[in-house]
């Protein structure tokens, strides 16, 4: 079989103008987000008898698109490819015994672009010519804490401009002497970036590459040619063998042996170890069914990893369904898993500092529900209550060594983040290797995620209509950072008497961030007949949230008002749906009218906050961490109100 699909549009947009910064929109970071899916492959099955297939598979996929971000960057265009290959073989030995094993490779690759705002900043002393150094110094000057402050000095010297002298003009040709908009020249067309004519210190000049790979050879990896542009990507490969015996109707067994493979592929350039990450499992399950008394279901497995990298792990699971008298069930299910460090976490980035002695997160999950099945009105329902708990322990987590380790000179015991597990052996390891007491490393935290909740779904089955609905009430707690805090006074940065007011202040734990308290959603369709289909589903939000963190949670007005309160992105409502129709004797055509966002509500499907580092206030200095100004909360946008038209043809 061979297959494909290709999808482009220009997608909705994602940032409205509010949330850019003024740098960013002057340079054009505001603009379409085209968005490029594309997929073909071929799958072959070879049926060498009634007990015994071989198939193979390869697809080879293209994601390609734009999310430049308020605060940062100009242009982002990113290229990914996503080739696999997978193959899998299952035979039955007897009536009894089967075999299956699966085989996978796959070598996804990503370039991209970024760009940023390239700014006039404020000149410092070095950067000055020797005579005007030394007029600086008789004066007293040390350095320009402010754009102004360097302004009223440049004045007074001969020959200095008052800006950024670096737009060689008479090398860009016929634009800039006769354009009369664009940074490059002002509204009477004389060029900026000469010394008559400088550009001002904080206005936009051009744009540069984003960065540097951050753990690599020092080279730009971000730029848009074979120079400047690296390929990033990893090779995750591996193999999976199981064998199921069935001993009767009742009780069948599992057992299986997985290998999973992956190391890094990236260009050289990003300092990244192409180490191989390996994992070996041996895994078995036993399932039993019984239809005595009344129906019941049951699953029992474990499985034993061998990692290579990082400690072995054990892991376990089960499951239970046990039918009861007048439709009633009770299900419960339940178990654990865990969640090895990422190759940065872990120190795989060849000038990273490694915490050997990182652990691996740990998961610990069960889900039960009570529900009853039934006939109604000539249909079927179900209705069900669920709980469910969930706890992560060992989270990672990042932090300086002089918020972790307190055998470095001068650190002291009110330095120490009291959230992260204190690992002895790699504080000492880190003193010895003379690793300096601000650098970073990734630890395990000390707190646990706690995750819990209520479930309700009810499903009507009936003639022409069906209809499922889906509540979720769910509490996520984590630490809150900002809890017993002292706020801070907008602008001056000075500490007050008080903690942060609200529950930012006041509460020890808060719902994480980017979980909703609670959501649902309903699909009622209507089946008139066998050529129609009217679907509407619509989504309920409860409140959501995006937390302004460090300096900016804290900061409050005379009035002891918070200035940058935490975004509730949650609380809406978003109506979708869809009409269907079938034609053709055997319904091989199909026409789809499908509607986004019919209500066309206004709402974010994240949210971030924005830092005004690049905005012509920051950079000259009239702006900083302490000013509420320089914090700005924005969404992603969802997508507007929408209708989208298709048509197959099944043959």
């Amino acid at each position: 079989m061979l297959f494909g699909r290709t999808y482009e549009t220009d997608a909705h947009e994602i940032f409205s103008k509010e949330a850019y910064i003024d740098n960013i929109l002057a340079l054009g970071g505001m603009h379409d987000f085209p968005y490029s899916y594309n997929s073909m492959g071929v799958k072959y099955l070879w049926a060498i008898n009634d007990d015994t297939e071989l198939r193979f598979g390869y697809q080879f996929n293209t994601i390609n698109f734009e999310d430049s971000f308020p605060s940062t960057t100009i242009y982002t265009p990113n290229f990914t490819e996503f080739p696999m290959w997978e193959a899998r073989f299952k035979t039955s030995f007897n009536d009894q015994l089967d075999y299956e094993a699966e085989a996978y490779y796959t070598d996804p690759r990503l370039k991209n672009t970024e760009f940023l705002a390239r700014v006039c900043n404020i000149p410092r002393l070095a950067d000055l010519a020797p005579n005007v150094r030394a007029i600086a110094a008789a004066r007293g000057i040390t350095s320009f804490p402010t754009a102004t402050s360097y302004e009223t000095f440049a004045a007074t010297v001969d020959g200095l401009a008052t800006g950024c002298v670096t737009n060689p003009f008479a090398a860009q040709g016929n634009a800039t002497n006769t354009a009369r908009t664009g940074i490059y020249v002002n509204p009477q067309g004389v060029p900026y970036g000469t010394n008559a004519n400088p550009f001002p210190i904080g206005a936009p000049i051009g744009y540069a590459i984003e960065s540097i790979a951050g753990f690599g050879t020092g080279v730009p990896v971000k730029g848009t040619g074979d120079a400047d542009q690296a390929m990033a990507g990893y090779v995750d490969f591996g193999f999976n063998n199981r064998l199921k015996y069935t001993l009767n109707d009742n009780f069948e067994g599992v057992l299986g042996f997985q290998n999973i493979t992956y190391h890094d592929n990236s260009s050289v350039v990003f300092g990244m170890r192409d180490d191989n990450v390996q994992s070996n499992g041996i895994y078995g399950e036993l399932r039993m069914s019984t239809d005595y008394f009344f129906p019941t279901n049951i699953s029992i497995s474990g499985r034993k990893d061998f990692n290579d990298s990082f400690n072995d792990e054990s892991i376990w699971k089960y499951g239970l369904r046990q039918e009861l008298m007048g439709g009633l069930y009770i299900r419960s299910s339940g178990g654990t898993s865990y969640s090895q460090p990422t190759t940065a976490e872990a120190g795989f980035a060849s000038n990273r500092i490694a915490n050997p002695t990182i652990e691996t997160q740990q998961v610990e999950a069960y889900n039960h529900g009570l529900g009853i099945n039934g006939d109604f009105l000539n249909g079927t329902f179900n209705v069900e209550l669920g709980y469910f708990d969930t706890t992560i322990d060992h989270m990672f987590g990042s932090a300086q060594l002089q918020n972790v380790c307190i055998n470095y000179p001068g650190v002291t015991p009110a330095d120490i983040n009291p959230n992260i597990i204190t690992p002895d052996a790699f504080c000492q390891f880190a003193l010895a290797q003379g690793f300096a007491r601000t650098q970073t490393a990734s630890f395990n935290q000390r707190a646990a995620q706690d995750i819990q909740g209520m479930t309700l779904d009810v499903s009507v089955d009936l003639d022409q209509w069906q209809a499922d609905f889906t509540f979720t009430d769910m509490e996520s707690l984590e630490l809150n950072p900002i809890f017993g805090q002292k706020a801070l006074l907008d602008h001056a940065g000075t500490a007050l008497s008080f903690v942060v007011p609200g529950a930012a202040g006041e509460n020890k734990f808060r719902q994480s961030g980017e979980r909703a308290e609670w959501s649902a959603s309903m699909l009622l369709s209507y089946t008139p007949n066998e050529n129609w289909i009217f679907s509407l589903n619509p989504k309920w939000q409860g409140p959501e949230w995006a937390y302004a963190d460090g300096r900016s949670s804290r900061l409050v007005d005379a009035s002891g008002n918070r200035t940058t309160p935490d975004l509730n992105f949650g609380d809406y409502l978003v109506v979708n749906g869809s009409i269907q129709y079938f034609m053709g004797a055997d319904k091989e055509h199909r026409f789809l009218l499908r509607a986004v966002n019919l209500l066309d509500e206004t709402y974010y499907e994240r949210g971030g906050l924005g830092i005004a580092v690049l905005s012509r206030a920051a950079v000259r200095g009239e702006l900083g961490l302490n000013d509420s100004n320089y914090y700005n909360f924005y969404g992603w946008n969802g997508k507007p109100r929408s209708f989208f038209v298709q048509y197959e043809y099944q043959f």
